[in-house]
């Protein structure tokens, strides 16, 4: 594809290697930052965000969001879920800006609809993130095992806030 030469580029190691490695939970945290990565679209599940947030308040959890991405719906999202002191949204320039941001939160959250083998997981999970992420055929399923993460069912943001919940309360 000659005329796509300044769009092929190799990644030896699929991701780039990070910088930053999120620092483990001393335990003393009462806050659980959640990460959500990706295109603000409703094929990523951003409406489920909100929903999961209103499961982990009515259970007393204390939690931040960071929302990281851009795309068509961001602005429905922001309208969907409110004003909230505890959601961020930033759109950063470059992968370097993204990586140094999930080195600082503790759970990548993406209750996606479709997926195959995503580069956010790949990327977040490089960073020390755990993974709560829909259970989906592909390589979601061969990277995230029971040891790594969670894989709750399509469209189950009961499950998704259970996880939640569980890695909150056992650091």
């Amino acid at each position: 594809f000659p005329q796509r030469i300044n769009d092929i580029f190799y990644l030896p190691h699929g991701v780039p290697v990070v910088e930053k490695f999120r620092t483990h939970a001393s335990g003393n945290e009462t806050v659980i930052r959640l990460l959500f990565l990706g295109r603000m679209t409703s094929g990523k599940g951003i409406y489920d965000l909100p929903v999961i947030s209103k499961l982990l308040a009515e259970r007393a959890v204390k939690f931040e969001w960071l929302c990281i991405g851009n795309g068509p719906e961001l602005e429905a999202l922001k309208n969907a879920w409110g004003e909230q002191p505890n959601v961020k949204y930033v759109s950063p320039a470059t992968n370097s800006e993204v990586m140094d941001l999930c080195a600082v939160q503790d759970v990548f959250v993406l209750p996606t609809k479709f997926e195959g083998s995503p580069v956010s997981l790949l990327e977040t999970m490089s960073a020390g993130l755990v993974p709560v992420i829909t259970k989906l055929p592909g390589g979601i399923t061969d990277i995230v095992t029971s040891d790594i993460g969670f894989t709750p069912l399509k469209d189950d943001n009961v499950a998704f806030a259970d996880a939640i919940e569980k890695l909150s309360k056992d650091r």
